[in-house]
């Protein structure tokens, strides 16, 4: 990944820039809710309460990425770049899904920081402001495939967004992961891109063989990410304790997922982004 980078002389522009919009933002933010956004945050992370602390949640997210950044595979062969992608897709669900579960509230907060710090890294990247856009650069160019073949690589933001509209819709419509439904739901992005679509990814590129007609996509790798979503929401809804559902809205769940798959193996669009979304769409359905 290349992007024109600005003579150093010049970076202060594009900084300031960024620091007017997020002073702006941060004045906007205490003029709604009546009280100093920084005041109101610092007293949200450390306030107890039944749920988590947020506080410790973030010590935890600091934790993980601090353990698998590292650890992210940098070189590879061309055949296995699709692999090491989605490792960062396990990696976001192990941030996510149990914060989604204990504190959706807290979860639906991180989503959105992430995805603007994600956008203001990535605008300053475009602009070629030094010294973020070449050390950027070098962290995406192992990354990069023929998806990102323009200037603006959004992978990445694809991926929080396809896991953070679900949350966001269970948390509004919602107000929590209060039923079955609901959990399903909240869940839908981790379940379909974190792990349907990174097991349909291993599974396909190590041993598929058999691809669907007029697709690079295999059966295999569809097998492996309808069996890893049924695993996957069992799961959870034994751990949460909304296990003892009707035959019928099982068998309703299962179609959902099967539909997923099907969308997954023919589709050309932003997997990331549509394939939780449609997901959602067939819960609203059927649950």
């Amino acid at each position: 990944v290349a992007s024109r980078v600005i003579p150093s002389r010049y970076a202060w522009i594009h900084w300031a820039t960024a620091m007017a919009a997020f002073t702006g933002m941060i004045w906007w933010m205490s003029a709604a809710i009546e009280q100093h956004a920084w005041e109101w945050l610092w007293e949200y992370l450390t306030t107890h309460s039944p749920l988590p602390q947020p506080l410790k949640i973030v010590a935890c997210y600091v934790l993980v990425l601090g353990v698998s950044i590292p650890l992210a595979p940098a070189q590879f062969p061309d055949r296995s770049r699709t692999i090491a992608r989605k490792y960062f897709h396990l990696v976001l669900c192990l941030i996510c899904v149990p914060t989604i579960i204990c504190h959706i509230r807290f979860m639906s907060l991180a989503f959105a920081v992430a995805t603007a710090i994600f956008l203001v890294i990535e605008a300053l990247r475009l602009a070629g402001t030094p010294p973020l856009a070449d050390s950027v650069n070098r962290l995406f160019a192992p990354f990069i495939d023929s998806r990102d073949e323009g200037r603006a690589v959004l992978t990445h933001i694809y991926l929080v967004l396809g896991c953070s509209l679900p949350t966001w819709y269970a948390f509004f419509f919602f107000q929590g992961v209060y039923s079955t439904e609901a959990l399903l739901v909240s869940l839908s992005g981790c379940t379909v891109v974190g792990l349907g679509d990174a097991a349909a990814s291993f599974v396909g590129t190590s041993i598929g063989k058999h691809k669907w007609p007029g697709s690079k996509k295999t059966l295999e790798g569809s097998a492996a990410m309808m069996l890893s979503m049924l695993i996957f929401q069992t799961c959870a809804l034994v751990v949460v304790g909304f296990h003892r559902i009707e035959g019928r809205t099982i068998v309703w769940i299962m179609i959902a997922d099967v539909l997923v798959v099907l969308l997954e193996a023919v589709t050309e669009q932003i997997d990331n982004l549509v394939l939780p979304l449609y997901h959602v769409a067939l819960l609203q359905l059927i649950c």
